[in-house]
């Protein structure tokens, strides 16, 4: 008890001596969160807080910061979504208890959906690139008026990172990053160019990744074979057809 009421005095001290700057950082992560838009759940830019339905943003910050090995393990950070992972090629999400063909994958609006995907999890999400996510937004429970049947536990929407115009001169740049995890778990490669103009942004990369098999515990062992190799490229090309973007 004693350890205790220490450990509040000092939380309450070190409120009260930080008290104008506790009130502006707070202020200025709802300012944050004020500013923030989703389109997925009405198909139209809104704000989040005026949305009447349960939908939750992962920004390109959160993405950073987490760092996930695959797309699924991104929707991790997401209340009330379970990812059905057995295995890196794979990857389910559950919203609403709903998965499969019962969950809408969107990628930049375009579905992904169609008459092949199965009733219950399957591996269709992975398939996206991890590097190429700008932001992923995620309706829970609503999307069949929207989007039809296959929306009935809500709809997962991944939205590519876009090439930014220039206001002044033509630009090119590059990125090249690396990934290391020990035991073999995970080797990947990333390799980006951007041309930057004021018409045109052009961003191209490919992505190299080999994932070993999975290390069990205790007398499991390696789990042969679940490991795999993946190569993925993107393109993407935006064309600015006058002054107002039209």
């Amino acid at each position: 008890m004693k350890h205790a009421v220490v450990y509040s005095w000092l939380l309450i001290f070190f409120c009260s001596s930080n008290s104008a700057q506790s009130q502006k950082l707070t202020e200025d992560t709802i300012a944050r969160f004020m500013e923030q838009a989703v389109v997925t759940a009405q198909r139209k830019e809104s704000q989040p807080l005026l949305v009447p339905y349960s939908v939750q943003k992962i920004n390109q910050q959160q993405l950073d910061d987490f760092n996930p090995r695959t797309t699924p393990e991104a929707l991790m950070m997401v209340n009330g979504v379970f990812v059905q992972k057995t295995n890196h090629g794979g990857g389910s999400p559950f919203v609403r208890g709903l998965t499969g063909n019962q969950v809408l994958l969107l990628v930049d609006g375009i579905r992904m959906n169609n008459s092949t995907f199965r009733y219950g999890p399957n591996q269709y999400l992975n398939t996206i690139d991890a590097y190429i996510i700008n932001t992923i937004e995620v309706a829970k429970g609503t999307g069949s008026v929207q989007y039809g049947s296959d929306a009935l536990g809500g709809v997962v929407q991944v939205l590519t990172k876009e090439p930014p115009f220039s206001k002044e001169k033509k630009n090119w740049t590059g990125i090249v990053l690396g990934k290391y995890m020990s035991g073999g778990m995970e080797k990947t490669g990333r390799g980006e160019l951007h041309f930057i103009g004021k018409k045109i942004a052009l961003q191209a990369g490919i992505t190299y990744r080999n994932f070993g098999d999975l290390i069990g515990g205790d007398t499991t062992g390696k789990q042969s074979p679940s490991g795999y190799k993946e190569l993925a490229a993107d393109v993407k090309l935006n064309f600015l057809l006058n002054k107002k973007g039209l």
